[in-house]
């Protein structure tokens, strides 16, 4: 229940308190329902930062992942 991992709570911080998130994760799941296991996660970046991976660790492992200015055009 916490809002980095949960959207609802997260928007229901930023509606109720002002407190917009910097950061959540999503999780991509294998199945549905009680059986369902995460399959990979990605933090979801405030704009106009994207995730990009660091170079090491599980690709499918949002905390090997950091939210950076998008590159130069």
């Amino acid at each position: 229940n916490d809002t980095q991992h949960n959207i609802y709570l997260a928007l229901e911080k930023w509606v109720e308190k002002g407190a917009a998130p910097s950061t959540v994760i999503a999780a991509k799941l294998t199945g549905a329902g009680p059986a369902a296991a995460v399959k990979e996660t990605r933090p979801l970046c405030t704009y106009p930062e994207v995730a990009r991976y660091k170079g090491t660790g599980d690709t499918n492992d949002a905390g090997n992942f950091a939210c950076v200015p998008p590159p130069a055009k």
